[in-house]
């Protein structure tokens, strides 16, 4: 029972350890409401992927996904009945019911009949402050208690949503969408931990040395100050010629071929420097 106790201690660790660094990017990128979303459905999906591997005859009941995922059977067929991710993926189109706050708050003001226009049937100018339609009350209704109409406005105006002469605020676009600051790289970036928990799972899954990935890493913490310019440069030079090698291995692996088998295949490199 006490090795049980310790080695889900160093499980949880471990994940907190790929968790951190991934919240630490996003923040302000991506809302937890969101990444709860997203680790919701995927919860779902693997649960039914696993328990159809293992049973192909019988279709996974709701309480069998909610004992393999802990999600409360509740919860899970109201997810049944309204998939979130299409709101997720496709530019953030609708948010009814969805708990993003700003996306709801706009979606509220763009669609809701209290903050249309009756002559234009558009969303209207609002106050800040107001009896009736305002930012006050739109804040009230979306956000927890103890955050303000004024921050909230100072956010849609950084991301461009909003316009605002200080009294009264028009709303400029209903899509809430905060720019990152280099999409491509993240995007690339992320794909390559994704491939790396791959060969993880892979090598956790099968236990014949045969069938596991090629997964190393070296690092080290005894690296005096002095040499980490000229290491660094020495170390990235030295996974920048065996990417290169790795590259032209898989061109040379392309060349001549009709038809792809449509698996990924591959490797990659990555070089850090990080307080200990």
């Amino acid at each position: 029972m006490a090795n049980k106790k310790v080695e889900r201690q160093l499980l949880l660790k471990a994940i907190v350890s790929v968790l951190r660094p991934l919240v630490r990017m996003i923040m302000g990128l991506v809302k937890f409401p969101e990444l709860k979303l997203l680790l919701q459905s995927i919860y779902v999906e693997e649960a039914k992927r696993q328990l159809l591997a293992a049973n192909p005859k019988k279709r996974p009941s709701n309480t069998d996904i909610t004992v393999l995922t802990g999600i409360d059977s509740r919860q899970y067929e109201r997810f049944s009945e309204y998939d979130p991710l299409p709101a997720l993926f496709n530019n953030f189109d609708s948010y009814r019911g969805s708990p993003i706050s700003e996306g709801a708050l706009l979606s509220t003001w763009a669609t809701s009949r209290l903050y249309r226009d009756r002559k234009t049937g558009r969303p209207k100018k609002i106050p800040i402050i107001g009896k009736g339609a305002s930012i006050h009350r739109l804040v009230a209704s979306h956000f927890p208690r103890g955050v303000t109409a004024q921050s909230v406005l100072r956010q849609l105006q950084k991301y461009g949503n909003v316009r605002s002469d200080g009294q009264m605020v028009r709303l400029i676009s209903p899509v809430y969408l905060p720019p990152a600051r280099d999409a491509v790289t993240l995007r690339s970036g992320l794909e390559a931990v994704g491939h790396h928990v791959l060969a993880v799972q892979n090598n956790y899954e099968r236990g014949d040395e045969a069938q596991q990935f090629t997964q190393r890493t070296c690092w080290s913490s005894n690296i005096p100050e002095e040499k980490f310019n000229s290491g660094g440069k020495a170390l990235k030079k030295l996974l920048a010629k065996q990417a290169d090698q790795l590259q032209r291995k898989l061109e040379q692996l392309e060349t001549g071929n009709k038809k792809s088998s449509g698996k990924l295949f591959g490797g990659g490199y990555y070089y850090i420097e990080a307080d200990n």
